[in-house]
């Protein structure tokens, strides 16, 4: 069963030398031992290191994204947004859904590295382009085991989102919707080369991610969110899951 008390575990946190700080500690205390929230871009960089980053399965449909390969942290966090995820997580996922003409795998892999070129940077995850309509998410256990539970969900959103983009810039049968997005994509190529799909994301999908860490952080990672408020005195301000959104 998975644990949703995930925001309990001991880690080291990117930025730190310091082994054994839980990820309370780090909410609370910060890189130095006085917690600031007022630069929530500085504050999230260093609780998620500054790197980029189930089966969900319908009988009468089939399954269209594939966990199996899934372990650890990473895999209790995928369930739980594939179980408490808002409107925006849900919608992500539903493309994926009956006739879709892709499928995603999303696997736990010990290193994973930028662009699936072990000569590259290690980095939190990849997506690769579908291969055989099959587009593959790599997730880091080495880099999921030393992260907040609410940064590893980050990552996996993030990772969901450039499976999408991939599906909209592919379908043989687009939507309107689809159609009106690779126009806005068009746009970002002309400007940005090598980040274009991150550009994107930013432009167009930045606000969402937000809201939708907000919620998962209040109702499934309830105790963290709750001893934030109780130190703080106030919520997370928007900004916060904003700048974590900014992370990738």
């Amino acid at each position: 069963m998975c644990n949703q008390n995930l925001e309990e575990v001991v880690l080291i946190a990117g930025g730190s030398t310091d082994a054994g700080i839980s990820v309370t500690n780090i909410y609370f205390n910060g890189p130095s031992g006085g917690g600031d929230f007022n630069d929530a871009e500085e504050t999230i960089s260093w609780i998620a290191g500054g790197e980029s980053g189930g089966g969900f399965e319908d009988e009468e449909k089939g399954d269209q994204i594939d966990s199996d390969d899934l372990t650890g942290k990473e895999k209790c966090l995928n369930d739980l947004l594939d179980k408490n995820g808002d409107s925006f997580v849900k919608g992500i996922m539903k493309n994926f859904e009956g006739e879709s003409e892709f499928d995603i795998k999303i696997i736990s892999k010990k290193n994973v590295y930028k662009g699936n070129d072990p000569t590259n940077d290690e980095v939190n995850a990849n997506c690769l382009p579908p291969k055989n309509n099959i587009i593959t998410i790599q997730i880091s256990t080495d880099k999921a085991s030393g992260r907040p539970a609410l940064s590893v969900a980050r990552t996996i959103l993030h990772e969901y989102i450039h499976a999408d983009i991939f599906r909209k810039l592919k379908t043989k049968e687009p939507t309107s919707g689809d159609l009106d997005f690779r126009e806005t994509y068009e746009k970002y190529r002309e400007q940005f080369t090598d980040e274009i799909q991150h550009e994107t994301m930013a432009a167009l999908y930045i606000h969402s991610m937000r809201d939708a860490l907000k919620d998962f952080h209040k109702n499934v990672l309830t105790t963290d969110y709750l001893k934030f408020v109780e130190y703080y005195g106030e919520a997370p301000a928007d900004k916060f899951y904003e700048a974590l959104a900014w992370q990738g």
